[in-house]
C-alpha cells in the first residue's frame, strides 16, 4: 500500500468511527483488514489477543488508477463489506455498520 493510499484509508476510516455506535465483539478490539494483490489467506482470519486479522484481495493498479472521490468510495465499500463479512463469520450485529456507512455517504465525506 502506498503513502496515499494508506492516508485515503485513514480518511475513510476516520470518518466512519464518526458515526460508528460500539458493539460487542466478544473481546475483539481491533480490526485489521489485510487487503493484497494476491493473498493465499484470502477470506480467512487470524486473531492474537484483541487484534483480528481479515485478508481481502484488492486491485491496487485499478485504485490508483482512479480520481479521488472514487478511491474513498472504494475504501469506504471495501470497509464496509468486510466488516459485514466478518458480522457473518463472527455473529455479530450488521446495523451499526450499516448506520456507520450510511452516514458517511449522507455526509459525502465531508467533514462535519
Amino acid at each position: 500500500m502506498t503513502l496515499v493510499s494508506l492516508l485515503y484509508s485513514i480518511g475513510v476510516f476516520a470518518r466512519i468511527l464518526r458515526h460508528f455506535q460500539p458493539i460487542d465483539t466478544d473481546g475483539i478490539y481491533r480490526v485489521v483488514i489485510k487487503l493484497s494483490e494476491h493473498d493465499d489467506r484470502t477470506g480467512t482470519t487470524e486473531s492474537s489477543s484483541s487484534v483480528l486479522k481479515f485478508y481481502r484481495v484488492f486491485n491496487f493498479e485499478v485504485f490508483n488508477s482512479l480520481d479521488e472521490v472514487s478511491k474513498k468510495n472504494i475504501l469506504l465499500d471495501e470497509l464496509y463489506e468486510s466488516l459485514i463479512a466478518l458480522c457473518d463469520l463472527y455473529g455479530w450485529p450488521k446495523e451499526n455498520f450499516k448506520s456507520a456507512y450510511e452516514g458517511v455517504i449522507n455526509d459525502r465525506f465531508l467533514n462535519s
